[in-house]
């Protein structure tokens, strides 16, 4: 019983590890040899848009702490 469930969770782990992996492919391309990886078009377009959530948040703070006429 106990030798199933350790299958049954290695498995699932073994599955998240390799899609993670998969996903990592999609927006980093790692480097060979000493050669620096490099991110793919995918990975520059998510890193400018959490900056600009990112900023989108901070203005919002700050806005909030200014009265509002109404």
């Amino acid at each position: 019983m106990v030798t199933a469930i350790t299958s049954v969770w290695e498995s699932v782990i073994t599955f998240i590890t390799g899609l993670f992996s998969e996903i990592t492919k999609l927006f980093y391309t790692p480097g060979t040899g000493t050669a620096a990886g490099s991110l793919t078009f995918v990975g520059i377009m998510a890193v400018i848009m959490a900056g600009v959530a990112i900023l989108l948040l901070v203005f919002n703070l700050i806005r909030s702490f200014f009265p509002m006429r109404g």
